[in-house]
């Protein structure tokens, strides 16, 4: 009897140690009409091994299952097939996954539209079901008002409707293979709160070129948005700003209402503004003196009034030079009669100031070396740091349909520009080139909604509000 045990025990670990080697592989056929079938090439299996097969659209074999088996895939697509080998006696695991690709499914799945209705005639549209969640499969939305939507993986969507009414929505749905197209449709209503706003505004005219716009828009909100236009290259989000103006003249100045929410409601206001309230002077004021870091090196530092047109330097050895500020080199020591005359714009017609300064231009006796001078602003003299330089952006046209242009003091030749929603979400991302201090580029209208949004280079702090209208 003992014997008979030794021997039942010996047994049932030889058949462990034999077992404990399985390892799983399996190699697979597609035929027509989407068929596979899949055949275990696994070793180390015996007559107890158990086969189950998973086959990576939902389908899996259940109880026992033969080591060669037969699946039909309903769509086209890549689909990871899992096969686990395992004894009766729970030993022996093995498992192995392999991604097969599928192009012979007949043309039977289908597609469905889900649709949810925002505010102010927004629809967010998505599908449950369809032939493939894979990345590459295609999606077409019609929304039936003239617009689309169309690309990979869109499988989830939004629209805003411009007005009121009965829309047709039509989904269709293409396998990454190009081989089999599902469409559906189904009919929205729509309810879009009709738009009253009207912008307008009217202005009062200070001393020194101050002007305050006093907003008379009628039909406004509590998600109202302002967007002034000053004409000079300032702007204003205030509903009702002040602007200094630093020259006398005429300006374009326009105003636009629009509806942070509802971004097509929106109305634009514009007039010209009569600016003759800045004293008319010209200015041809500037002193000289010896750059204290730099050897052989001079400055003058000039003084003018924001409309002066022209200047002309005369450096009292025969040269004269052009421009605000221009730089000259003397061949030799000396004094010499250093003479700025500069020309205005005026309402009443150019004025022109002449200025001259007698200046003793030195160097050490013996030394051939030349000397510079620099013309400077007179806002440096006496400043011994490093200029800080104002960021600047601006954009235009503002508002745009997509095509715009950027003006920046970024010394950059390449930089990332982020363009984010009145919410603070990022909608887009683009690597641009920096060309002269200008940024050419195409807003994605055709993703974007028409309204108001946030546009922020990567290497600035400054942020410019944007309005798109398609």
């Amino acid at each position: 009897m003992k014997k008979n045990y030794f021997l039942l025990i010996l047994f049932i670990a030889l058949s462990i140690r034999l077992n404990s080697q399985c390892n799983a592989s399996f190699n697979y056929t597609v035929g027509a009409n989407g068929n596979v079938t899949f055949s275990s090439t696994s070793t180390g299996t015996n007559s107890i091994t158990h086969y189950g097969w998973s086959f990576g659209d939902g389908g899996q074999t259940g109880g026992i299952a033969s080591s060669t088996v037969n699946h039909t895939y309903l769509n086209n697509g890549a689909f990871t097939a899992t096969l686990t080998i395992q004894d009766s006696l729970f030993v022996c695991y093995s498992s192995v996954a392999v991604t097969l690709t599928v192009t012979t499914a007949p043309c039977t799945g289908s597609v469905s539209i889900f649709s949810t209705p925002l505010p102010s005639g927004v629809y967010g549209f998505s599908t449950p079901t369809g032939p493939s969640f894979a990345f590459n499969t295609s999606y077409t939305w019609n929304y039936g008002d003239g617009n689309f939507s169309n690309g990979l993986g869109l499988s989830s969507v939004s629209h805003t409707y411009m007005a009121s009414g009965n829309y047709t929505v039509t989904l269709s749905v293409t396998d990454p293979f190009s081989i089999c197209t599902y469409t559906t449709s189904t009919v929205v209503t729509v309810s879009v709160a009709p738009c009253n706003v009207n912008s307008n505004f009217t202005y009062s005219t200070g001393s020194n070129g101050l002007v305050t716009f006093n907003n008379t828009t009628t039909g406004t909100t509590a998600t109202t948005n302002y967007l002034w236009n000053f004409g000079d290259g300032g702007f204003s989000t205030l509903m009702n700003p002040s602007h200094t103006y630093t020259a006398n003249g005429t300006y374009t100045v326009s105003l636009i209402a629009s509806d942070s929410i509802s971004f097509f409601c929106q109305s634009a206001f514009t007039t010209t503004v009569l600016v003759n309230s800045i004293p008319c002077l010209a200015v041809s004021n500037f002193t000289v003196s010896k750059d204290s870091s730099m050897a052989f090196t001079w400055n003058a530092y000039a003084n003018y009034n924001p409309n002066t047109v022209s200047a002309m330097w005369n450096w009292g050895d025969g040269n004269t030079s052009f421009g605000l500020y221009p730089a000259h080199t003397y061949s030799a020591a000396g004094f010499y009669n250093i003479c700025l005359t500069v020309t205005v714009n005026c309402l009443s017609g150019p004025l022109t100031s002449s200025t001259c300064v007698n200046t003793n231009i030195y160097k050490m006796s013996g030394n051939n070396a030349l000397i510079y001078l620099n013309v400077k602003p007179a806002s440096l003299l006496s400043v011994n740091e490093p200029i800080s330089i104002p960021e600047q952006l601006i954009v235009s046209p503002n508002p745009t349909s997509g095509q715009i242009t950027l003006q920046t003091n970024t010394t950059v030749s390449s930089t990332e520009i982020y363009v984010y929603n009145l919410l603070g979400e990022l909608v887009y991302k683009k690597e641009a080139e920096v060309i002269n201090g200008e940024i050419h580029m195409e807003l994605p209208s055709q993703e974007l909604q028409s309204g108001s949004y946030f546009l922020k280079l990567k290497d600035h702090s400054l942020s410019q509000k944007i309005i798109l209208i398609k």
